[in-house]
């Protein structure tokens, strides 16, 4: 699938909108948006339409251990199943590493496990709750 790519700093009115209606409207989180959101590389996946059918957020985590956090992954529904999601993953990371990014951490939802363990993330501990969804801490060391 064709698609463009738009990167700022900070979230932006498309990434916002996403994340709202996958995790606010089809998931019930109540607690999507933070100060993170401020700062954080932010990527928005435009089809050729124009439209924006998926995003993410990564974000310098631990300075010392040179940890970037990838998260706020979200594609639209009617373009899942295409390999947007995976899309994502890979230009986050691109964003981690020119940055000098050693590990990337991302906190999945557990239900997506698999998917994140094709992108070379391993599972490091006990599952745990953000919200009501349970979520495992996956890394990747780069």
């Amino acid at each position: 699938m064709q698609y463009s790519i738009k990167r700022t700093v900070g979230i932006c009115d498309d990434s916002r909108y996403i994340r709202h209606i996958v995790f606010e409207i089809e998931q019930g989180f109540q607690d999507e948006f933070d100060d993170v959101d401020g700062w954080a590389d932010t990527i928005v996946l435009y089809d050729k339409g124009g439209a924006a059918i998926a995003t993410g957020r990564v974000f310098l985590y631990d300075q010392d251990n040179s940890i970037y956090k990838l998260g706020r992954i979200a594609v639209v529904k009617q373009y899942r199943k295409h390999g947007l999601g995976a899309e994502v993953v890979k230009e986050l990371e691109k964003i981690a590493i020119e940055k000098g990014a050693k590990t990337l951490l991302i906190s999945a939802q557990v239900r997506s496990q698999g998917f994140y363990e094709k992108c070379g993330y391993v599972a490091t501990e006990e599952k745990y709750f953000e919200e009501h969804v349970p979520h495992v801490k996956m890394l990747k060391t780069l």
